[in-house]
């Protein structure tokens, strides 16, 4: 089986540093989605001979947002695992952006052997639903003001995929990992993600 990638980019100048990391990756048994807000003519081009497909998409709902859409668009097709990656860049602090990014990014997709390795793991274990970098797993009382802060948006979620325990939650921060498709189908069965 298949399987893909999803990339969002909305600095499209990171699209060197993306590429440099799947050129290796991308092939016959991964296709790779790309979301941008807006057409630069100096990447384009180049996004368009690796990607499978291009979207260009609102500057809405951060990466969620485009990844979820991308998912609605391709939940029908026969992927076995969905690695969902973004340009993660801050321009009020840029080495923060910069460590993040290339940190989870090298754990996922920096290394053609590694994503195999990942690959063949999941493909084995059909309940490892999500992977991702032990260093940025975290996690977080719903005390915690990182949590506090987005408690309103976290209940909503909960409150649609029906989730009662809600004392602490783990999350891969930077929101870079690969799933199982066969978690994001159960995860949005029944959902109009339009």
């Amino acid at each position: 089986m298949k399987n893909c990638i999803i990339l969002h980019l909305y600095y499209q100048d990171l699209w060197p540093e993306f590429k440099a990391n799947l050129k290796y990756i991308v092939n016959e048994d991964n296709d790779l989605y790309v979301s941008i807000c807006e057409k630069d003519d100096r990447y384009y081009d180049d996004i368009a001979e690796m990607a499978t497909e291009i979207f260009i998409l609102p500057n809405k709902g951060f990466d969620f947002g485009p990844f979820i859409y991308i998912y609605n668009k391709i939940k029908d097709l026969d992927y076995l695992n969905i690695t969902k990656i973004h340009g993660k860049k801050s321009t009020h602090n840029p080495i923060y952006g910069e460590v993040w990014r290339k940190g989870l990014c090298k754990s996922l997709i920096g290394d053609v052997q590694q994503y195999r390795t990942i690959m063949d793991y999941m493909e084995s274990d059909p309940y490892t639903y999500m992977v991702g970098p032990q260093e940025y797993l975290f996690k977080e009382s719903t005390e915690s003001a990182n949590y506090k802060e987005v408690l309103d948006e976290i209940n909503v979620w909960y409150d649609m995929i029906q989730i009662e325990n809600r004392e602490e939650g783990f999350f891969f921060a930077g929101s870079m990992f690969i799933c199982s498709k066969y978690y994001l189908d159960l995860l949005f069965d029944g959902l109009d993600l339009d």
